[in-house]
């Protein structure tokens, strides 16, 4: 059972195919299953009466070493097993005999095997020859089986590594369109289990307002400078600087934020599922209107309870900063940081971010 049972998990190959190469019925081996792990109840086999004569008699539990004949069977029985032994006593040798509850056995003086014409005739020489015979056939067709099944794992291993290889891919650094956040690069993030990468684009002067991930969040800067800091309260302070091939760490559920110094492309690995978190909440104004947000990667509700004083400046409005003019698109608005920054888009279509007190209205 454990033999069918380990390479059909191995293999993939189905446990009805194993009964097949073992020569054994599906009935048989049922029934084997269902008694696999129980306790033993089963008395064994008992020598066919054709393979004795009167005067030989087999051996069974309960038999008294004085009713014990003086002839050529003795059988062993552990559990389902049953072995056959065939010496010839001479007339001055005796058997020593043990039993147990559990195990009977009959241990006879080595004498030698006996001749045909010793054992009575051919018909008992023959019986046991074809059973020798059966016994081999048995073993030899389990040993090529076992050895066809070590040879086709070790080809599906080697088949499973060339898909692997096979498979491999390449992932350049794309440009981000305007507006665009996240590029998926490889897995899905939100799926438990799952290895993810992708990427997260953000323009110049952007403030990643405090945050937590459910996991730990692997961060490697590809592109720009940027600078990351822990705490639920968004400080320039506490900013760590990463420029580009900088790789940092942020804890699971531990509130993180970060500042972009420049145009930033960000690459995130680790294994699903992953959503981002908002310490406090979080305001966005777009040209569909104020909503309310609970994730930096998700859209938000619609809501008219934002605080008043959170966007003083409007969508289309003109304004001028230190990385150039141009119309607000957006902005985002954080009352626990007394933050709020806006979205700015030059005429060239380049984008970046500043805050009020950054800007001027023209």
């Amino acid at each position: 059972m454990d033999f069918v049972r380990r390479w059909s998990e191995k293999s993939e190959i189905g446990a009805g195919r194993f009964i097949g190469w073992l020569d054994i019925t599906a009935s048989k081996f049922y029934d084997w299953r269902e008694r696999y792990g129980k306790v033993n109840e089963h008395n064994g086999w008992v020598l066919r009466e054709s393979m004795a004569t009167s005067r030989r008699r087999t051996c069974s539990p309960g038999v008294s070493r004085r009713s014990m004949p003086s002839g050529i069977e003795s059988w062993r029985r552990r559990g389902n097993s049953v072995r056959f032994a065939v010496s010839k006593l001479r007339k001055k040798e005796e058997p020593s005999l043990r039993a147990t509850s559990s195990e009977w056995r009959v241990k006879w003086p080595t004498s030698g095997l006996p001749t045909t014409r010793e054992l009575g005739g051919s018909r008992d020489s023959d019986t046991l020859r074809n059973t020798e015979r059966t016994r081999c056939s048995t073993l030899s067709a389990s040993t090529v089986c076992m050895g066809f099944l070590l040879a086709f794992s070790l080809t599906c291993d080697v088949a499973k590594s060339q898909d692997h290889s096979a498979s491999h891919s390449v992932y350049p650094l794309n440009k981000f369109q305007p507006g665009q956040w996240v590029e998926k690069v490889s897995g899905d993030f939100t799926k438990p289990g799952e290895p993810f990468v992708f990427r997260i684009h953000q323009d110049a002067g952007y403030v990643t307002l405090p945050h937590t991930h459910p996991i730990d969040e692997y961060i490697t800067v590809v592109k720009g400078s940027w600078s990351l800091g822990m705490g639920r309260r968004f400080k320039r302070s506490a900013l760590e600087p990463m420029d580009t091939g900088t790789f940092g760490i942020a804890p699971k559920n531990m509130a993180h934020f970060a500042w972009s110094k420049s145009e930033t492309i960000l690459q995130i690995h680790g294994i699903g599922p992953f959503s981002s978190t908002v310490v406090e909440p979080v305001y966005e104004l777009n040209e569909k209107g104020i909503f309310s947000l609970t994730s930096l990667l998700l859209p938000g509700r619609p809501t008219s309870s934002s605080p008043p004083d959170c966007f003083a400046l409007k969508i289309n409005a003109k304004v001028r900063g230190e990385l150039g003019e141009g119309l607000v698109v957006g902005a985002r608005c954080s009352p626990s940081n007394q933050i709020t920054q806006y979205w700015v888009q030059k005429s060239n279509g380049e984008r970046f971010w500043a805050t009020l007190q950054e800007l001027q209205a023209q």
